[in-house]
């Protein structure tokens, strides 16, 4: 099945532009965490680049009163 060769942005796994396959297991695809880096797709061979995309979320709260 031929996918359209487009950009996958914000994927939850990386996807090969050329193919669709989904990369399942990404743990260990990066060197670091900033620009992209190249790699060769295991289902179709051809060639692409992909970027870790991370997004930080903070949660704060009161902390409980506590007895003294």
């Amino acid at each position: 099945m031929a996918v359209d060769k487009q950009d996958h942005t914000w994927t939850d796994r990386p996807v090969c532009p050329h193919c669709g396959h989904v990369v399942r297991d990404d743990s260990e695809m990066f060197e670091d965490l900033e620009g992209f880096d190249d790699f060769d797709c295991p289902q179709c061979g051809l060639e692409y680049r992909c970027r870790r995309n991370v997004v930080f979320r903070y949660s704060t709260r009161v902390p409980e009163a506590t007895d003294a």
